[in-house]
């Protein structure tokens, strides 16, 4: 696996956990408007993260996030693609958070989707040929 792919992975669960962490504080506009950013932070890193594994791993190539994810679904990487796609057209709306309703809107659907990055996280956790390059990285440090 490259040194690339291994970083996006950690990237992906510093995010993770950051995001899951403003999810589970009591919620205000301070609050929603993190999460918010934390989201969108946990989506680009997310998405960069399967196109370098479907490139890096599986040879298959994805240029947009509707295709990693596709791609990511083909291959058993992710379950509901549906719900991702979903989350494609959420992240598109967080541009326009200034609007009250929109950040509602956006912030109302992030408990669903920390539930698939948290499926996701445990899956590359989990992938012996992901796992082992996290281990010669630690053992190198």
């Amino acid at each position: 696996m490259s040194s690339k792919l291994a970083n996006l992975i950690r990237q992906v669960g510093v995010a993770y956990d950051r995001f899951d962490d403003v999810m589970n504080q009591d919620k205000n506009e301070y609050i929603r408007d993190s999460a918010i950013q934390r989201f969108e932070f946990t989506f680009e890193l997310a998405w960069k993260m399967l196109k370098t594994y479907l490139e890096k791993e599986k040879g298959v190539l994805a240029y947009s996030p509707r295709d990693a994810i596709k791609g990511a679904f083909q291959v058993g990487v992710i379950e509901d693609d549906e719900k991702w796609i979903s989350m494609i057209e959420t992240r598109n709306m967080t541009s326009h958070v200034y609007n009250e309703a929109t950040a509602e809107k956006v912030y109302a659907a992030l408990k669903g989707y920390l539930q698939l990055f948290k499926k996701l996280n445990e899956y590359v956790k989990n992938v012996p040929i992901l796992n082992n390059e996290e281990r010669r990285a630690k053992k190198k440090a």
